[in-house]
């Protein structure tokens, strides 16, 4: 797997790059077979294209080959182009070059601007549903971030990572498993503190246990607490439990992945994880549609780009609606909130509704990828506003 990692910390890093030329190269690739020796042939062109619009934009020769070196290095980079995903992004920049190999198939594009194209990346961003799994066992804690493709280890910033003030009990995995609930208790419950095996260490061990998950806990959520996004433990009913015990954490999902976590490899810890909070984004982004079809005519949801530009500008816009592979050029001066729309792209104009996207993710909006067919006169984005 060449898969690379792509989360919200790179998301903001990509909002927030500015400059006046920006390029985004995004192309469907190939993992395997013959197929493979065109991705970087399909580069080239678009690196071709690029130094077009960078020439039309008033950059000389020998600027405009400084520029797109990075991207020339790229192409002759043999092994890179036998590991690949499905698509490939690349943002260039005078101080910046970064590449990602991504379980989506892109549409071949190259745009430059003062920002960088994000529309093309909804699917994996809006789309992949971000969650969190923290795992639980006698040796480790490991902290996780996850998406609909991949699970990323975290390093734990203000939790402690593992048990060994603990170590001064014996048999302190004997005492876990013996009081680890039957099959099919609820997490969380009294049952799993009771039951043979206690012993003499039994209630001081506990205690032991129950301060050591508060300083996970508090260590956890202080890390968390500016995301909002579902928390998934993973590890013996016992710990998981005492850990629900004492968590308030809103996102915080009942259903765990049981047994030890050191011993299930990532994939599965992934695919069990994903399982569990898959239905939690399918049911937000169904809500806030039926809600949008509800609102149609009023003045709570528009499809106009002149309103929706604006709106999330001024981060007036709680919802947006995009089709990734649509596009509207024009300029958007942002002193008055004039939307002008243009029948194509010349250089210098821009991707309203790219630039709507970069708003509203950048004002704490809610943005996810929809087929235009699927919205309000095939308009190519739709919004619910906050006012």
């Amino acid at each position: 797997m060449a898969m690379d990692h792509f989360d919200r910390s790179i998301l903001e890093k990509l909002i927030d790059y500015e400059e006046p030329h920006c390029i985004s190269f995004y192309l469907p690739t190939h993992k395997q077979g013959d197929d493979t020796r065109e991705d970087s042939i399909r580069l080239k062109n678009l690196a071709a294209t690029a130094e077009d619009h960078l020439h039309h934009r008033g950059l000389s020769a020998n600027e405009v080959e400084e520029f797109l070196r990075p991207v020339r290095e790229l192409l002759r980079e043999e092994f890179y182009w036998s590991h690949l995903e499905e698509g490939l992004a690349i943002f260039l920049g005078r101080d910046l070059f970064e590449h990602y190999r991504l379980p989506v198939s892109f549409d071949q594009e190259v745009y430059v601007s003062r920002h960088l194209l994000l529309r093309p990346l909804l699917p994996v961003l809006s789309g992949n549903g971000r969650f969190f799994l923290l795992t639980l066992s006698q040796k480790k804690v490991r902290l996780f971030e996850g998406d609909r493709y991949a699970l990323n280890e975290l390093e734990l910033t203000d939790a402690p990572d593992t048990m060994e003030e603990l170590e001064q009990y014996r048999d302190i995995e004997h005492f876990i498993q013996v009081h680890t609930m039957p099959r099919g208790t609820t997490a969380g419950t009294d049952a799993m503190f009771h039951g043979h095996g206690e012993g003499v260490e039994g209630k001081p061990l506990k205690r032991a246990i129950g301060d050591f998950l508060k300083s996970v806990r508090n260590g956890i959520n202080k890390q968390l607490a500016p995301r909002r996004a579902p928390l998934v433990l993973a590890g013996t009913d016992y710990l998981c439990g005492a850990y629900r015990e004492i968590d308030s954490h809103p996102q915080l999902k009942t259903e765990i992945i049981g047994g030890n976590p050191e011993l299930i490899d990532r994939r599965h810890l992934h695919s069990r994880a994903w399982k569990i909070v898959a239905g939690d984004f399918d049911y937000d982004r169904n809500r806030r549609a039926a809600y949008f079809w509800d609102k149609v005519g009023t003045e709570k949801v528009a499809t106009d780009p002149h309103l929706i530009l604006p709106a999330a500008y001024e981060g007036r816009l709680d919802t947006l609606f995009v089709d990734p592979h649509e596009h509207v050029w024009g300029t958007f001066r942002p002193a008055d909130g004039h939307v002008e729309i243009e029948p194509w792209y010349d250089s210098i104009n821009e991707d309203l509704v790219d630039m709507t996207v970069h708003y509203a993710l950048g004002r704490g909006g809610y943005v996810y990828p929809a087929e235009r067919q699927c919205m309000p006169g095939e308009a190519a984005m739709a919004a619910i506003l906050r006012y």
